[in-house]
């Protein structure tokens, strides 16, 4: 796996915007890997205001020919499978296609955190790290787990309706889902907002993305950050790129991303 951070902000330039509880990360020690040219919005004020804030956590025919000859006949009793015959043929065939589809499927990974759970250790993410599994509601109805889709390269965004960045990145991102289809999935991860507030942004721009709900912070406290967005990309379950802020051309930096990732197997 080739590793890389490529983090993106824009060195001064855009007013610090707070988020409450998205900045989960506390101060780490060490340096942080990755490099920083592109708009950010800072979400590191607020965490006491979410003291006071109630929080709720997919048989060809025989051809026409003349005998010449009567041909001897044939006992063909000998040849037809009796009936225990035929069930266990059924059953070995049915083992063998079982343990075909089982092999192709990606391992679990063990001791995985989860954040859904709240299992796991939380740390700041670098790239080679396991990424924290999680369960997310959908605001189009149905449900996204991490897990299920180790076997592809994923895009996990974090971002916020007040974050200009966030919002202005969004078209690129719908646009990469409807562009790679194949082997890749995509889920935008809202940091600390009501559902409501989500689901009247998304009706207004009219996005059919993966756009997921995450108002107890409880996913975004297993992926720090100070700033957003916040972007990582998924192969096989493990950290392959991190994006901090957004790109200059997100559309560009994230599908060279996801190809590059796509490519290396």
């Amino acid at each position: 796996m080739k590793k890389k951070i490529i983090a993106y902000m824009i060195a001064g330039g855009l007013a610090a915007l707070t988020l409450a509880g998205c900045s989960a990360a506390k101060d780490h020690s060490g340096p942080v890997n990755a490099r920083i040219e592109s708009e950010t919005a800072d979400i590191s004020d607020v965490i006491d205001a979410m003291d006071e804030t109630e929080v709720t956590l997919e048989t060809q025919p025989e051809p026409d020919i003349e005998v010449a000859e009567t041909l001897p006949e044939t006992d063909t009793t000998e040849n037809v499978p009796d009936a225990e015959t035929t069930e266990n043929t059924q059953s070995t065939e049915a083992a063998e296609t079982e343990n075909t589809s089982e092999s192709t499927q990606t391992p679990a990974i063990p001791n995985r955190p989860n954040a859904t759970e709240g299992t796991g250790d939380i740390k700041e993410l670098e790239v080679g790290d396991v990424a924290p599994d999680f369960t997310v509601s959908l605001t189009n109805g149905e449900t996204f787990t991490l897990s299920d889709h180790d076997d592809k390269v994923v895009l996990i965004n974090f971002w916020a309706t007040w974050c200009p960045p966030c919002v202005g990145e969004l078209p690129d991102l719908g646009r990469l889902s409807e562009d790679i289809t194949d082997g890749f999935e995509l889920v935008c991860v809202n940091c600390l907002e009501d559902n409501a507030v989500v689901d009247d942004f998304v009706s207004y721009y009219g996005y059919d993305f993966n756009i997921a709900y995450d108002y107890s912070g409880a996913v975004s406290s297993y992926y720090p950050t100070q700033y957003v967005p916040y972007t990582v990309i998924v192969k096989n379950g493990y950290v392959y790129e991190i994006f901090v802020g957004a790109p200059r051309d997100p559309y560009s930096a994230y599908k060279s991303a996801v190809e590059e990732a796509m490519a290396n197997q």
